[in-house]
């Protein structure tokens, strides 16, 4: 999805809004479709943080890990990861909505590359944090 010409994320940035299974007849079992809530544009002016504040977001471990993959093994999975250990290779300014979320909010999405300290096998992750400056 795109707002405002900006990515708009929901959900695993990486998987389609859309997910479909197939039993081995090829018959459908479930249906999972991301829809985002009406969005109503408004003239109201939002100051973000820069990149920078961003990142050190980020370094702080004040992102939400949203997605964590690796591509040798299907059944991989990390209850815990610290994101400052991998290497950023690709910073994205968009939009995030959760499932509950009553607003959009606009992110920066860091993602990159760690090695699995257990496998040596490449993780993939997707880590979002917030644009909004701090409350004061």
């Amino acid at each position: 999805y795109n707002l405002e010409n900006r990515p708009f994320f929901t959900g695993k940035p990486n998987e389609p809004g859309i997910k479909i299974r197939l039993n081995s007849q090829k018959e459908i079992v479930s249906s999972v479709v991301v829809v985002p809530p009406p969005i109503t544009s408004t003239n109201k002016a939002i100051n973000i943080v820069i990149i920078q504040e961003g990142v050190a977001r980020l370094t702080r471990g004040e992102g939400v890990l949203i997605d964590l993959y690796d591509k040798e093994n299907i059944e991989f999975s990390a209850p815990q990861y610290d994101a400052t250990r991998g290497t950023v290779k690709e910073t994205i300014l968009g939009y995030y909505w959760g499932t509950g979320q009553e607003a959009v909010v606009p992110v920066y999405l860091f993602r990159g590359s760690a090695p699995d300290t257990e496998t040596g096998n490449d993780l993939t992750f997707a880590t979002i944090v917030s644009a909004l400056p701090a409350e004061q």
